[in-house]
């Protein structure tokens, strides 16, 4: 990212455990002072997964409009595309991308999916399955090229992408992607 013309030198990444780190101030921060520079081509955003191979051929198809998260399903698109390549000018980012899924409930064993009894935590979790199954059993049904990415990494990629983009403004273009090192902001809710 320095290399790139990043600037996170207000920030700094902890390590709470080997998967789990967060970012905190390394420094005081006043009130409107940039604590984080991201150039524009350290950044993945929506409309370079519209225009990856195989998201021109989901793009051509409308998928904008039919999928139940189109947003988090083109991006998946496009990071699966890329940790395919032998070189991407986002190789290293890609490369700190998680690894492990199994924090996220979906991902959950048995197990750990009883201890949500009784809450209606258990139905979501159980719809967000359902809903990534039918994105991707759609995007198959149009684009035979999808195949080549199992429902296992689809489903994991896309849960990455839904923890991790956000939207931004892209010389006024209002979009999401993924933002190095932003990416690991945490924020209270409601934002």
């Amino acid at each position: 990212m320095v290399e790139g013309g990043a600037n996170y030198d207000k920030l700094k990444v902890r390590y709470y455990a080997p998967d789990y780190r967060g970012v905190h101030a390394a420094k005081d921060i006043k009130k409107g002072e940039t604590i984080l520079y991201v150039p524009k081509n350290e950044i993945i955003t929506l409309e370079m997964a519209f225009a990856s191979p195989i998201g021109a051929q989901m793009f051509a198809r409308n998928f904008r409009q039919r999928l139940i998260s189109p947003k988090h399903s083109f991006l998946a698109t496009y990071i699966m595309q890329e940790r395919r390549k032998e070189v991407t000018p986002f190789d290293k980012y890609i490369d700190i991308l998680p690894k492990a899924f199994d924090n996220f409930p979906i991902f959950y064993t048995q197990e750990e999916r009883t201890w949500l009894e009784g809450s209606p935590f258990q139905d979501q979790i159980s719809e967000k399955i359902r809903d990534i199954q039918q994105d991707y059993n759609t995007i198959c049904s149009e684009v035979p090229d999808y195949r080549q990415f199992s429902l296992k990494e689809y489903s994991e990629i896309r849960m990455m992408v839904a923890s991790r983009i956000f939207g931004i403004q892209v010389e006024g273009v209002t979009t999401d992607g993924f933002v190095p090192y932003a990416d690991m902001l945490n924020h209270k809710r409601p934002r």
